[in-house]
């Protein structure tokens, strides 16, 4: 499962407006909102869950492929990698690498 922490706190919605700026071929959908919670991101038979997990100032981004068992595991090395990068790129802050 991939995961990314940043570091400064982000919430759910704010991760979804993220993804849906940076990934508009894809629906994006907040299933718990608030501060921690779960975000679902697919199109088609691409699907991945976003578990957002605030801890302090930092925030952690768990990320799993989604769907069928096959599927679910072409999802977790494709979209699910992709979908971790990109949350790591779009809350950075400045002075982390």
């Amino acid at each position: 499962m991939p995961k990314v922490t940043v570091g400064r706190r982000v919430t759910v919605e704010e991760a979804a407006e993220g993804l849906r700026a940076r990934m508009p071929q894809h629906k994006v959908a907040v299933s718990h909102g608030g501060v921690s919670g779960s975000i679902r991101v697919g199109r088609g038979l691409s699907m991945a869950n976003v578990h957002v997990s605030p801890n302090g100032e930092t925030t952690a981004f768990r990320v799993h492929g989604s769907g069928l068992i096959i599927n679910r595991m072409i999802n977790e090395f494709g979209l699910a990698r992709k979908v971790t990068r990109i949350l790591g790129h779009a809350f950075r802050t400045s002075g982390e690498s």
